[in-house]
């Protein structure tokens, strides 16, 4: 299908942005094919989640602030958010990916080790998975994974709905902390985990960010579901300009490589 292409503004301070990311975000919006709001929604909640703690700004006692950001986009059904949001977030996700792909080649490596290999922990120590993006867990799970993560993780879900209505579903009665948890990873609060066959798990100022998508109708009453506990409140709503995803998504008309070089090397540093 050959569509016509959207018709976008520019409404973001690109200014404020690295180069590689300006001239991208200018590109986008002359190619007219993606919500460039959608886009930066993705660029700042991907680089912000794959920084974490390893950038902190400490405020009022005990409160800090670190790099990872909850963002929501929210538009009507086939408005484009997902393509947008995941333009942005791509290189981030590649990375994460390859990460994986590198913990599984070191555990198959290490499964073939003898016992006596595998007690030898010095020389041979359990690989530690460096992936940082993950599209489910429990909180508790997220302690774990943070304890371990030196920047901390990402959470992706292209179905932000989903997530709010199945925050608590583990717990007795529908009812327990997992909202509770989720604004203290906003504030970055130190956590412990306490797990039943090895001991408790401890990790210093948790670095949780969020970026997810959800349409229009479903945001009123999800504020209105959550808001006891003020969790909707600590998320950047990037709202649709109103435009319909009138184009044809692709990738080949705008280089994106300049930009994925930048996120490699803030990776790397």
């Amino acid at each position: 299908r050959i569509r016509k292409k959207g018709s976008f503004t520019n409404t973001f301070p690109s200014h404020t942005v690295p180069k590689e990311v300006r001239d991208l975000h200018k590109a986008i919006i002359e190619d007219g094919q993606l919500n460039p709001d959608f886009f930066m929604a993705g660029v700042l909640t991907g680089i912000g989640g794959m920084i974490g703690k390893g950038i902190v700004t400490k405020t009022k006692a005990p409160y800090q602030s670190h790099c990872s950001l909850f963002t929501l986009v929210v538009a009507p059904p086939s408005d484009g958010k997902t393509e947008g949001m995941k333009a942005g977030l791509e290189p981030v996700l590649d990375i994460s990916s390859a990460e994986d792909t590198v913990y599984n080649r070191k555990m198959a490596e290490y499964n073939k080790l003898t016992p006596a290999q595998k007690a030898d922990v010095k020389n041979n120590p359990v690989p530690k998975n460096k992936s940082f993006v993950i599209s489910d867990a429990t909180t508790e799970a997220m302690i774990e994974m943070c304890s371990e993560s030196p920047r901390g993780i990402l959470m992706y879900t292209d179905e932000g709905a989903s997530f709010f209505s199945a925050l608590n579903m583990y717990r007795q009665g529908g009812r327990g902390g997992d909202d509770n948890k989720w604004i203290q990873f906003f504030n970055s609060f130190s956590e412990r985990v306490k797990r039943k066959t090895s001991g408790s798990v401890y990790a210093e100022s948790v670095a949780v960010g969020f970026a997810g998508t959800i349409q229009t109708d479903r945001l009123l009453p999800l504020y209105a579901e959550n808001k006891t506990s003020g969790l909707m409140y600590r998320f950047s709503m990037i709202m649709g300009a109103g435009h319909s995803r009138d184009a044809l998504i692709d990738d080949k008309l705008v280089d994106y490589s300049d930009y994925k070089s930048l996120v490699h090397r803030i990776y790397g540093r």
